[in-house]
């Protein structure tokens, strides 16, 4: 029986045995296409996330831009407020100057016994106005009839009841008077 020896040289670059150095072909297993498809999806993600970003950036200027437009608003809507208020006070300013005047007016007027024509602020009935200081010319007459009639009634009415002796209208009266 012969024995059959093989002889064989070991390929620094791929490890494997050979026998003929000029038929070898070096096959080196790498890891080159799994690390290719690895940056790839890296790269990807990192382009979702610079989108992310850049809409959130977006959002962010968007938010801040209608903010200033709210905040602008508002500061308008304030100084209109502030302006008409300030009208408001000028106009009730003016209108009490006028009405001081109007009743220094009338009431020279009514020491002097001279008719006064008044402007009429608003149009009210003199029988049912209550305002102390009004200077309507039919509301100051009828508030010194009333004054009068009152009381020329009052001491007529305290003559007639109290000077008779016996108070009449206590009798008639159903609560006690003692």
């Amino acid at each position: 029986m012969a024995v059959k020896v093989k002889v064989g040289v070991r390929c620094r670059t791929c490890g494997k045995t050979y026998s003929n150095p000029f038929t070898h072909t070096c096959q080196v297993r790498t890891d080159f296409k799994s690390r290719k498809r690895a940056a790839g999806r890296q790269a990807a993600a990192s382009k979702r996330r610079a989108a992310a970003a850049k809409r959130r950036q977006a959002q962010a200027a968007k938010r801040k831009a209608a903010a200033e437009r709210r905040r602008a608003r508002q500061k308008a809507a304030a100084a209109a407020r502030r302006a008409r208020a300030a009208e408001r006070r000028k106009a009730a300013a003016s209108k009490r100057r006028d009405a001081a005047a109007e009743r220094r007016k009338a009431a020279a007027a009514l020491r002097h016994g001279t008719p006064v024509r008044t402007r009429s602020h608003s149009s009210h009935d003199h029988r049912t106005c209550t305002d102390a200081r009004c200077e309507r010319f039919p509301c100051l007459t009828w508030k010194e009839a009333l004054r009068e009639g009152y009381e020329a009634g009052h001491e007529t009415g305290y003559h007639k009841g109290y000077a008779a002796g016996y108070p009449v209208g206590q009798a008639e009266c159903p609560r006690d008077h003692v």
